[in-house]
């Protein structure tokens, strides 16, 4: 059976790769926290990002996926939170035209029609 790949931490705190050549089948990550496991295909692209200079490593690729999807998920919850506010505000006696020209005015928007 290969042996997986290893990782370590570096001196400066990120985590790095140890592929032996002989390592077939998935990339496999220890982490203090966690144990990652890589199908062929994901680890193919992984390497393929960091070879093509997108990323200096895999960890890099990794960790950016991981911000870029805390912060989707942080914009998603602060506009559900805005939804909810409004349908809690209730409905309003303005007509939508009403409303469409108190927007034009807060926005100081002018149009010719």
């Amino acid at each position: 059976m290969a042996q997986p790949a290893k990782a370590r931490w570096t001196a400066a705190g990120s985590l790095s790769m140890i592929r032996s050549s002989a390592a077939a089948g998935p990339l496999t990550c220890r982490w203090p926290c966690s144990h990652l496991r890589w199908p062929d295909s994901l680890k193919d692209w992984a390497e393929g990002r960091t070879q093509a200079g997108h990323f200096s490593n895999t960890s890099d690729y990794v960790r950016d996926l991981i911000r870029k999807d805390k912060e989707r998920v942080e914009k998603i919850t602060a506009m559900q939170q805005l939804i909810d506010e409004a349908e809690a505000s209730g409905r309003s006696s303005l007509s939508k035209a009403d409303l469409l020209a108190a927007a034009r005015r807060e926005a100081d928007v002018t149009l010719d029609l």
